[in-house]
């Protein structure tokens, strides 16, 4: 990761802050916040960019998104 990274603040929902909160006590119960929504971020960007390339008729790369790093 960059050394210099942007902080942002978030205001999430209470159904999403349900759903985030059993991911921080299941698989991201050993790491920080930042790197659960680190995570979550980058699971959407990726899946977004896989939308568009199916739009464009290309095939999406295949991706491991359940991993967690």
């Amino acid at each position: 990761m960059a050394t210099a990274m942007k902080r942002v603040m978030l205001t999430i929902a209470p159904e999403m802050t349900e759903r985030i909160e059993m991911l921080k006590q299941g698989p991201f119960y050993n790491k920080s916040y930042s790197e659960l929504y680190r995570h979550l971020l980058t699971l959407g960007l990726e899946a977004e960019k896989d939308r568009s390339e199916e739009k464009r008729g290309e095939t999406p790369v295949n991706r491991d998104y359940g991993k967690v790093v």
